[in-house]
């Protein structure tokens, strides 16, 4: 969040474009419901712009393919592969055609448990969902509506949902797991929660695992 809005009451993405447009580094189009953004200084080409945001994309989500990229930016294939194209000097392949902007890559130590959030980056990045979620737990994650499920990742995989709510002093975290956890996985779930509770100022997470559906 800008700083102008990071602290007001569930401040979320759309304050922050409201923030952004405010400080007149958005400018907003549209009428109704169909609200479109742009950038104020925006580049004097399509083509220009296309390479900025992809460059930006891979840097925030990649490794990424070009499937990947035209599935979050709402394109056809056909209409950004000219920006690959243009930025294929900057790009690292490491595989599968999953490609990286930059040549250095600079990987944090990751917990074993991670607390995604809803509609966490990761779940809305990529077209391509098997690599981190099995697809016979998809609906659990993508339900109805457009709703998607707050994911427990653990070594990487998706393996629970989970919610969270206040009680008492104490953040109270339900997670419901797509399979039996054995006892190191469900330690390591507890600890990501009482790191969660912790950063959210409710007091350390407890956590309560609950039988699927």
């Amino acid at each position: 969040l800008i700083p102008e809005v990071a602290g007001l009451p569930m401040a979320g993405w759309g304050v922050d474009v409201m923030g952004a447009a405010f400080r007149g580094e958005l400018r907003v189009d549209g009428r109704g419901a169909e609200q479109r953004f742009a950038l104020a200084q925006a580049p004097e080409r399509v083509e220009d712009g296309m390479v900025a945001l992809l460059r930006a994309y891979l840097r925030g989500y990649g490794p990424a393919t070009e499937r990947d990229f035209a599935y979050w930016v709402g394109l056809p294939l056909r209409d950004i592969l000219g920006a690959f194209a243009a930025l294929r000097p900057e790009l690292d392949e490491v595989g599968g055609g999953y490609m990286l902007s930059g040549s250095e890559i600079d990987v944090p130590s990751i917990p074993r448990a991670l607390l995604l959030a809803k509609f966490d980056p990761l779940t809305m990045g990529h077209a391509d969902k098997t690599r981190w979620l099995d697809p016979t737990d998809q609906a659990r994650v993508f339900r109805k509506a457009a709703q998607v499920e707050a994911v427990v990742l653990l070594e990487g995989r998706a393996a629970a949902t989970w919610r969270v709510a206040r009680k008492a002093n104490r953040a109270a975290v339900t997670v419901e797991p797509f399979r039996n956890l054995r006892p190191p996985e469900r330690n390591a779930i507890e600890r990501s929660a009482q790191r969660l509770g912790a950063s959210i100022g409710w007091g350390e997470g407890e956590v309560t695992f609950v039988r699927s559906d």
